[in-house]
């Protein structure tokens, strides 16, 4: 394995890569609370610095491009300062963004987190989780179906904010199933038969607990659970990431392989799915097995 990737590094050859989803504008705000407020009891956040980045599918985008990858970028942001924002740091980070289309009557999702002395104390979200309309549907369909063909693997950042519909779902894996590429799906969905079609899945525990009739409280359950859910989608396997436990793989009609992690003390979570995702992809895109990959 060693060898196959130094020889990944060591090429020019970078993996291309589609990733479709959810777009959002992550805000931080830094600071400290020395003192309570007056007016109401609510810390007061004496403000140090602040900085956005990308989040959502445009998180996983970010982490493609560092590592070595070709990204093409499909979802849908509003004609607002947020979306201008957005817009202006995907085309700083050298991520392709011409499928990236802007919404008429709803905002760029975004989210705010305040920060004060490296714990979270409050977050803000501004969304419209409603389905997109017909006419961004038809646009996002034609830029992949156009894409796709030429790409070495497809993502779906699934954050249910209303890109990835049925009908934008079905088209990815009918064109994706046609060109021999396989799609990978990082779910927020519990209605897993959504996802049917996909070639890997990579949900965390909760949200398996959340997208199946089994009440998880050992291995056991959770092998159960995986067995239910592979049967449910067909897909060829199962990432599940479980915190603290690391990560087991469940390839279809194989026994499960538990990855472990080296557990550390963690302020901030945001975006490990992402990792996760980009990582497995990238990995598969240059020849990996699903458990070297994992």
């Amino acid at each position: 394995m060693k060898i196959k990737f130094k020889n990944f590094l060591e090429s020019n050859h970078r993996p291309r890569i589609i990733v479709i989803g959810d777009l959002i504008l992550d805000e931080y705000i830094w600071g400290s609370v020395n003192r309570i407020s007056p007016e109401a009891p609510v810390p007061i956040l004496d403000t140090k610095s602040e900085n956005l980045t990308l989040g959502g599918a445009a998180n996983v985008a970010h982490n493609l491009i560092a590592l070595g990858c070709e990204v093409n970028l499909v979802g849908a942001i509003g004609r607002d300062e947020k979306g201008d924002k957005l817009l202006a740091i995907v085309e700083e980070k050298s991520i392709l963004s011409n499928g990236v289309f802007r919404f008429v009557h709803r905002p760029t999702t975004s989210k705010i987190r305040v920060i004060a002395h490296n714990q979270q104390i409050l977050r803000i979200d501004k969304e419209d989780k409603r389905p997109i309309t017909e006419e961004t549907e038809n646009k996002i369909i034609k830029f992949i179906n156009k894409m796709i063909p030429d790409m070495d693997i497809v993502i779906c950042s699934d954050y249910s904010k209303g890109i990835l519909t049925e009908k934008v779902f079905n088209a990815i894996i009918h064109r994706a199933k046609n060109s021999k590429k396989r799609v990978i799906v990082d779910p927020k969905s519990h209605n897993f038969e959504f996802y049917k079609g996909a070639t890997i899945i990579t949900p965390n525990q909760f949200e398996v607990e959340k997208a199946v009739p089994i009440k998880i409280q050992d291995k056991v359950d959770l092998d159960r659970s995986a067995e239910y859910l592979l049967n449910l989608t067909h897909a060829e396997a199962l990432l599940i990431t479980r915190g603290k436990d690391g990560m087991t793989l469940y390839p279809t009609k194989e026994k499960p392989i538990d990855i472990p992690t080296q557990a550390k003390e963690v302020f901030d979570v945001t975006g490990a799915g992402d990792t996760v995702v980009s990582v497995l992809a990238m990995a598969l895109a240059v020849g990996f097995n699903y458990q070297d990959s994992a």
